[in-house]
């Protein structure tokens, strides 16, 4: 799973964060037909191999007013460029879902799919029909519609993500971070902006999860340097640059453990002893031995 994935899923995965995405994107006359009281987290993926190159998912299921069987599937677009094919990925999204309905003997679900997009390029969303648009009318009928809801963070301007698209903090600062995350030029004087949202969050006597998410995925993939990320969210709070000094020495923790788990496979793969490897990464013996299981 890349860092775009994570946060997004770490942040979606609340329901009330899901709600609140859901009803800045769905329009309201298909609002009217949800009972969304009854939205639940799902605990499937139906992204295969193929669709893991474009996109992550996480499924609600609800009912709709008629007490209907819903799904309502978040995709994550994580490429910087709209895929040339969606209606085909999709349809393939679509048939992996309603193939293991059918393989488990449940009812289908009808379907909504959202797909969530930062990438640079504009995208406008479309229906499959109008690649066969010279086609007769009449032949129309064999062709799928395949429609689906997007947000393409790029059509909005910041202030109509923080006030109309979202209403929940958490959301309008992941949604303002990921528009921004891959522009070095433009993010260090957004920064600040980004995270007023949140900004009442580092008053708290332990940084709330969703917040720590963000700020992971701010320091792994912004090119800024932390000490000037530090600066900047210090100006906000104070708390808040504490909290990017912390989660900074985290990820060092964790890079020295990555490495010397690689270190650890490669004396294995030479073939030197579990005890020898023990010696000179001081990882424990049971670690090794797991890493030993999992290469044989």
């Amino acid at each position: 799973m890349n860092e775009h994935d994570k946060v997004f899923k770490e942040i979606q995965s609340v329901r009330e964060n899901a709600l609140d995405f859901i009803r800045g994107t769905v329009p309201e006359n298909l609002l009217d037909l949800m009972n969304l009281d009854t939205l639940r987290l799902e605990k499937d993926s139906f992204i295969d191999a193929e669709l893991g190159e474009h996109f992550s998912d996480l499924i609600y299921g609800c009912q709709t007013a008629n007490q209907q069987k819903l799904k309502i599937t978040l995709l994550l677009e994580h490429k910087s460029q709209k895929p040339a094919n969606e209606h085909l990925q999709l349809m393939r999204y679509l048939l992996n879902i309603w193939s293991h309905e059918v393989k488990n003997l449940q009812p289908l679900s009808l379907i909504i799919p959202i797909i969530f997009y930062h990438g640079d390029t504009a995208w406008k969303a479309r229906l499959f029909t109008d690649r066969f648009a010279n086609y007769a009318p009449a032949l129309m009928r064999f062709i799928p519609e395949i429609p689906y809801l997007l947000t393409d963070l790029q059509r909005y301007d910041d202030e109509a993500i923080k006030q109309t698209l979202f209403h929940r903090d958490i959301n309008a600062t992941m949604a303002l971070l990921m528009k921004y995350i891959r522009n070095s030029t433009l993010l260090p004087d957004k920064l600040a902006e980004i995270f007023i949202p949140v900004k009442q969050r580092f008053s708290h006597e332990t940084i709330p999860a969703e917040v720590s998410s963000l700020i992971y995925y701010l320091l792994k993939i912004s090119e800024l340097d932390i000490a000037r990320i530090t600066q900047i969210i210090s100006t906000i709070d104070p708390r808040g640059g504490e909290a990017i000094m912390t989660t900074a020495t985290k990820l060092r923790e964790e890079g020295k453990i990555e490495g010397k788990i690689e270190t650890a496979r490669r004396m294995l793969g030479d073939g030197q002893s579990i005890e020898l490897i023990a010696k000179y990464t001081g990882l424990s013996l049971s670690e090794i031995m797991a890493l030993q299981d999992n290469q044989s």
